[in-house]
């Protein structure tokens, strides 16, 4: 007897004693989750080398929240923190800033902030699962991946047509809404998320005007063009972020109090991203990035009239800030699994080029270009031991750079 929910089962049938019912035993299958972050090859989570956790897109959904902060604020062995002015900040088992890396599909997200990336701008609705590593990844991410990566893994288009709209609101203000939509056919697959977030502040007293949590707006856009070539894939992605907070000041210039601040802080983020990746002969792999970033930030201050409504720029220079960021960068690597009995390894570089201009910034001198070629390799002696050693080479235009 044969099911494809149920384990064959043979068994001898007797004239004098013919079973009425006969109970087949059910199937049970165990999905392993896929990982690829510092890994040789896509492998299970239970056979990489690194401790990996995993939130799959069920969890990020249960967790009701539009970005990685909401994410990631309950985690073991994550610390997320909160500025009023430049968002929040994460460190890993203690090590923050400039040591974690947050990637979106393997592409390193810029535009920090006193060293941090402001998890509230990273939005993760379009996102199909979180990988984390908890520890040192600097021999295969560069020097800004000592206390761990996080690499949030975009969805794949689905194989039809599918549209799907959601929203989120809540009783304290806040209103999101979500769009996606996915198209499929023979070799080539569209997909596009539309996300806004918005938040209309919150103070647990009454108060004319300044709130104890500020107002904000985020949009948020992500298309993604995929065509498949044999074993290969090849796809351009293209993400926007927009942030807008308002600050506003209680009424000043007393006795009348007709006067008062407004302080906007405007962000935008995009990214332009081309990717091959894919199986070029037997047991070896490609996976080539390039990549262009844009991130500028902008604060300003006015004076407003509450009788008239008027707005106008305050004249010290210290209340208008901006700072504004590019870069360029490339990655590649060429993976060889069981290149010998027991033995894998990869090759990969690393190209980056890094602009930046602000009130702060000194801009004869701000271009940074770093160039590093790394190796990794695994080999399996026996099936309890994994021996994993890597390296990494770095050219810095601005200091010298250890071999890591």
């Amino acid at each position: 007897m044969k099911h494809i929910s149920f384990d064959n089962m043979t068994i001898e049938l007797k004239k004098d004693n013919f079973p009425s019912i006969i109970k087949l035993t059910p199937k049970t299958f165990y999905i392993e989750e896929i990982v690829t972050t510092g890994q040789i090859r896509p492998t299970t989570q239970q056979k990489s080398t690194f401790e990996i956790k995993v939130i799959d897109e069920a969890s990020i959904d249960a967790r009701a929240t539009p970005t990685l902060r909401g994410v990631l604020i309950n985690e073991t062995n994550l610390g997320v923190g909160k500025d009023g002015v430049l968002g929040s900040n994460l460190s890993i088992n203690g090590i923050g800033g400039e040591n974690v890396k947050i990637m979106v599909d393997g592409i390193p997200l810029i535009g920090r902030e006193n060293g941090s990336i402001n998890l509230d701008q990273v939005n993760v609705k379009n996102a199909e699962r979180i990988e984390i590593i908890q520890g040192p990844m600097s021999a295969i991410y560069g020097s800004d991946a000592l206390g761990g990566v996080i690499n949030i893994i975009s969805k794949s288009p689905k194989d039809k047509l599918d549209i799907s709209f959601d929203s989120y609101n809540e009783s304290v203000g806040a209103y999101n809404i979500n769009l996606i939509s996915n198209y499929k056919n023979d070799n080539n697959s569209f997909s596009l998320n539309l996300s806004r977030n918005l938040f209309q502040g919150f103070s647990p007293t009454n108060t004319f005007r300044a709130q104890l949590w500020d107002p904000r707006i985020q949009y948020f856009g992500d298309l993604k063009y995929v065509r498949s070539i044999g074993e290969l894939k090849l796809s351009y992605a293209f993400n926007y972020m927009n942030d807008f907070i308002l600050n506003r000041s209680e009424p000043i210039d007393a006795p009348y109090n007709e006067l008062g601040f407004d302080d906007e802080y405007k962000t935008n983020r995009y990214m332009h991203s081309l990717n091959l990746i894919g199986k070029v002969a037997d047991n070896r792999f490609i996976n080539i990035i390039a990549n262009y970033s844009y991130y500028d930030r902008k604060t300003d201050r006015y004076l407003k009239d509450l009788v008239t409504l008027k707005r106008t720029l305050t004249k010290d220079n210290q209340d208008q800030k901006f700072s504004n960021f590019y870069s360029f960068m490339s990655r590649g690597t060429y993976s060889h699994d069981e290149f010998m009995e027991k033995y894998s390894y990869q090759l990969g570089y690393e190209v980056r080029y890094d602009n930046g201009a602000g009130d702060k910034i000194n801009t004869t001198n701000s271009a940074i270009t770093d160039v590093a070629m790394f190796f990794t390799s695994e080999y399996k002696p026996i099936e309890s031991l994994v021996i994993n050693p890597m390296f990494r080479v770095i050219y810095n235009s601005k200091y010298n750079a250890p071999v890591i």
